[in-house]
């Protein structure tokens, strides 16, 4: 609880001008304790895994292949490994460490967009000298000027038909990535050229890039053009944006003042809502949610935006999200209290001008995305309403397949799974049954060594189960022996080895046995000295496989 007692100590002497600290002192100490609990289970598995490749590893040397899995899968620093390593006499591969590193990065830059970062000098002060004035809010397309375009990461002139391409504008109605809300899509039209917009990012403070494809003809820097967003994606991302302000409220009414907000994806065809909360939320939790917000839709109450500075909203109590950068002047999006909640969030974002623009709420999940954080997803709009449609139709369809109408499905599913598992425990228990009937006879077969039996036979079984069940009883009527019984468990081969706890004592084990029998028909296991299941591919090789476990057992028993 290292880091919880420090957080404790921070809290004491930041509070004072941080209240909030205060108020939230339970929740933040627990969910780091939380926290450092996961951390240090993952930890002492990633030490497990390296203890089991330090045993598994023939030479001195870890290589820096497996320092990455274990780095990467596992959480285990290299620098622990490295240390663990060398308590054993190994070394770690560093510079095989260092390349696998490379080339994941490499793989995560490939994966993105540039960045004002990876630009070079000359194209970084080209784009900073011409900032992008946005009007997005006001207008969903403007007459503008390109002021720069980009192709292969390169400033250029111009870009024809079927090229790629980053455009900057001197004005744009387009959303930049921002907040959780994806960029905004949509068409420039010059006078010789289009190009057809995908995404929509602000590189560094001033400049908002527009990532598409020249669909017809050619553009060129200081054309005059028409930038047109796509309004229905627009609308779209809309009402998901504003019903993430009304979930978040919802949330911290029916779950605690405790939940905050700690991601989200605001898309036109979903919403995502990432939250501070150590549980998961109840099924009647969610309901209420969603109730909640879909009251404040009905109301259709105004959503407003005004400006003013930072320390006026938070003094006002207008929820800022923590880790986020924010100017002296801010933009605060409201939804006004009524018969439901208010909603007062700092966000720069574009939002319904009515809650009841949002349309019909529906959440379709709600899960843990980590330690303390758990996500709902969400639809709004026609996305929702085609939701609700497609499960009123599935409902139907498992109403017409069990026999009733939709408003019994429910019963008439808890009767006939009632029924399918009475069904599975009758045939269990005739599977018992004939595995028991198997075994009449069966000893008859065995041999004697040096005052044990040895068993190898095939016989007739479901699955391990009914393997295991066998070997217990055949325990009880054997006295001093080894056991190997094999079967064909859907067309592939099944063994289980058994060893008299009189024999293990002796150094016989049930694992190595098993494990050289399977291996003649191509598989592989083991377990315990006293019991062992293994599998295999060649079920042709079963009795060849057996005959190879009478000789094993009999040259243990011999020796």
């Amino acid at each position: 609880t290292f880091v919880s007692d420090v957080a404790a100590g921070v809290i004491d002497r930041m509070s004072r001008d941080h209240a909030e600290l205060e108020h939230q002192r339970t929740a933040i100490l627990r969910l780091i304790r939380d926290e450092e609990e996961r951390f240090s289970a993952t930890l002492r598995r990633g030490i497990d895994i390296l203890e089991d490749t330090i045993e598994k590893t023939s030479g001195k040397n870890i290589s820096g292949t497996e320092a990455f899995r274990l780095y990467d899968t596992y959480g285990l620093p290299v620098e622990l490994t490295r240390e663990i390593a060398a308590e054993r006499g190994f070394s770690v591969d560093l510079e095989g460490f260092e390349e696998e590193m490379d080339a994941q990065r490499e793989r995560a830059r490939a994966s993105q967009r540039f960045t004002a970062d990876e630009m070079d000098a000359n194209l970084a002060a080209t784009l900073a000298g011409i900032p992008t004035a946005f009007v997005g809010y006001e207008a969903l397309e403007t007459e503008t000027t390109i002021g720069a375009l980009v192709a292969e990461r390169v400033a250029t002139e111009s870009v024809s038909e079927g090229e790629s391409c980053a455009v900057a504008l001197a004005i744009t109605p387009f959303y930049p990535e921002g907040g959780g809300q994806v960029g905004d899509a949509g068409e420039i039209v010059g006078p010789n050229g289009t190009v057809a917009v995908h995404d929509t990012q602000r590189i560094g403070e001033a400049t908002i890039l527009h990532y598409g494809t020249v669909t017809q003809g050619k553009v060129a820097v200081g054309d005059e053009v028409r930038a047109s967003v796509d309004s229905d994606k627009r609308v779209a991302t809309m009402r998901n944006h504003t019903a993430t302000h009304l979930v978040h409220s919802a949330l911290r009414e029916v779950l605690g003042t405790h939940v905050r907000q700690t991601g989200s994806l605001v898309a036109p065809d979903r919403l995502r809502f990432d939250f501070s909360h150590n549980k998961p939320v109840t099924s009647e939790e969610i309901r209420r949610v969603e109730s909640l917000v879909n009251a404040k839709i009905r109301q259709d109450v105004p959503v407003t935006t005004r400006q003013t500075t930072y320390q006026e909203a938070i003094n006002e109590g207008v929820i800022a999200f923590f880790g986020d950068k924010y100017g002296s002047e801010v933009r605060v999006v409201e939804v006004p209290n009524g018969v439901a909640f208010a909603s007062a969030e700092l966000c720069g974002g574009t939002h319904c001008h009515h809650t009841g623009q949002v349309g019909l709420f529906t959440i379709v999940s709600e899960g843990s995305v980590g330690s303390g954080t758990r996500r709902i997803e969400a639809l709004t709009g026609i996305a929702s309403e085609e939701y609700v449609a497609a499960q009123r139709t599935r409902l139907q369809e498992v109403s017409q397949l069990v026999g009733g109408p939709t408003a019994e499905v429910v019963e008439r599913v808890r009767s006939l799974s009632a029924e399918v598992d009475d069904l599975r425990k009758r045939q269990s228990r005739s599977q018992r049954e004939q595995a028991r009937e198997s075994l009449d006879g069966l000893l008859d077969q065995a041999t004697n060594a040096n005052g044990s039996r040895i068993l190898a036979a095939r016989v007739e079984a479901a699955n391990a189960e009914a393997l295991r069940e066998m070997a217990d009883s055949l325990r009880e009527q054997i006295g001093s022996g080894i056991v190997v019984l094999g079967a064909v468990v859907d067309g592939k081969p099944s063994f289980l080895a058994m060893v008299t706890s009189d024999l293990t004592g002796r150094g016989i084990h049930a694992g190595n046995l098993v494990k050289q029998v399977a291996a003649l028909t191509g598989g592989g296991g083991g377990g315990r000295p006293e019991l062992a299941l293994a599998g295999g591919r060649d079920a042709s090789r079963l009795d060849e496989a057996l005959e190879l476990a009478r000789s094993v057992a009999q040259q243990s028993l011999s020796g």
